[in-house]
């Protein structure tokens, strides 16, 4: 066994879990699916996939109130089989056993991963969970190609044919307490402090100041409507994040009446070729701040939201939780408040020939930020899902926030020139007046 300290963005999270009472499970899951799978085969595919990756086998234990890897021997994979062959409706079964599973904490004290293999008539279901602490959503990503084709290759008696990794993530991790030291670490202060100073949080309106539930709401973006801002995007010369996040901060100058706004994204942080193929918990948490001006057309925001992305990129080493304090002000006195992602699509979910798994979607109820803006591509079309716990949102507001968020996405795709105080006002009426747009309400 092989111990070093944790990396910072481990620490983070622990801490923040720690401060959080231990209430979320911290669990990610990847799901792979077949028409059939063999035990044997899918125990050895589990067993290389270990050897490849360092942090499929590394405990997190605390050691004098530090957080310690310890990078452990590989060993037999444990591996649980559920039949669900003879119930009434195994597919909501396995809905549910899946839901289940994603409450239930992985001890990454002990062991990082557990497995869990569902038959069903028709088909078999994997489920690999891991600790969040070793894996992210790029990672997830990761493990779902490796484990696709070790189990593929071991089926054709050929080896794998995958990439090398060259980092492990111990490796990074030293790499990285060594980036935020000295000189770099002064360069990377200096320039959030100047690019930060004075910023403010949302201030959202407080429902209940100690939340006790979280939920979801979500909207599906037609393709019409993805199709011209993806035009919008291609135009001004940037990508669909930094649209998206423009729509965003409008939909937050509206809620909030501030024209000054910081939300912080999850920003995969591999920016070093060496770990490109590196299984860990790499995310960083970095804040994005843009002014929103009601009188300027919404393709002056995009253009301004473009540039903060493109400046907070080779700086985003430094997360959001290590700035110097007071340079943010929060209401909450927390970091983490406001959050807008991007996913991929269908990095955590497929079959083994890497087909998207659209019927078994994660359950999302659970989610450690107050407010969590996820937009994923499925298909032609945009699923746009609020995460929220209910110190800001009830069902009827969460609902209420992501379609007015597919409103002004489908407005400012047909009409990017719009000032943002035109449509800002259009929130304003009663949804039943308002212009429909090519959005569905999702469940």
């Amino acid at each position: 066994m092989r111990e070093s300290p944790a990396s910072v963005g481990q620490r983070l999270l622990w801490l923040m879990d720690h401060y959080q009472g231990g209430r979320r499970s911290l669990t990610q899951q990847v799901l792979l699916r077949r028409d059939t799978v063999d035990v044997g085969r899918l125990r050895e595919a589990l067993t290389l996939l270990g050897d490849r990756h360092e942090a499929l086998r590394t405990r997190l234990v605390e050691r004098r109130r530090q957080l310690m890897q310890q990078v452990c021997p590989n060993r037999e994979p444990d591996l649980d089989v559920v039949d669900l062959t003879g119930v009434r409706d195994p597919v909501d079964a396995l809905r549910d056993a899946l839901a289940t599973d994603l409450r239930q904490r992985v001890p990454v004290e002990q062991w990082p991963t557990r497995t869990t293999l569902y038959r069903l008539p028709d088909r078999a279901v994997v489920c690999l969970s891991m600790h969040h602490l070793i894996t992210d959503h790029s990672s997830n990503g990761l493990v779902l190609r490796d484990l696709r084709t070790i189990y593929e290759a071991l089926a054709e008696a050929t080896p794998p044919d995958l990439p090398e990794v060259t980092w492990q993530y111990a490796t990074w991790a030293q790499w990285q307490r060594e980036r935020l030291a000295g000189e770099s670490r002064r360069r990377l202060d200096t320039f959030w402090r100047d690019t930060l100073d004075g910023a403010s949080l949302p201030m959202l309106p407080v429902r209940n100041p100690e939340p006790v539930d979280s939920g979801s709401a979500r909207v599906r973006l037609a393709e019409p409507v993805v199709r011209s801002l993806r035009a919008l995007a291609r135009t001004h010369r940037t990508s669909m994040f930094a649209v998206l996040l423009a729509v965003f901060y409008t939909l937050l100058h509206q809620r909030t009446g501030q024209a000054d706004l910081t939300v912080t994204s999850l920003f995969a942080n591999r920016a070093r070729s060496e770990v490109a193929n590196t299984l860990g918990f790499f995310v960083n948490q970095v804040a994005l701040r843009s002014q929103v001006d009601s009188g300027e057309p919404f393709t002056a925001l995009v253009r301004r939201v473009r540039g903060a992305t493109i400046r907070a990129l080779p700086h985003q080493d430094l997360p959001f939780h290590m700035l110097p304090p007071g340079i943010v002000q929060s209401p909450s006195g927390r970091a983490d408040q406001v959050v807008f992602q991007m996913l991929d699509p269908g990095t955590t979910r497929g079959d083994m020939r890497g087909d998207h798994l659209a019927d078994l979607e994660p359950q999302t109820r659970n989610t450690r930020f107050d407010l969590e803006l996820l937009v994923v591509p499925i298909g032609d079309s945009l699923v746009v899902q609020l995460r929220y716990t209910d110190r800001l949102f009830d069902d009827t507001t969460a609902r209420a926030f992501v379609r007015d968020f597919g409103y002004l996405a489908d407005r400012f795709g047909r009409q990017p020139d719009d000032p943002v105080g035109d449509a800002v006002s259009q929130l304003a009426r009663t949804e039943a007046a308002r212009p429909s747009p090519t959005l569905t309400e999702e469940q």
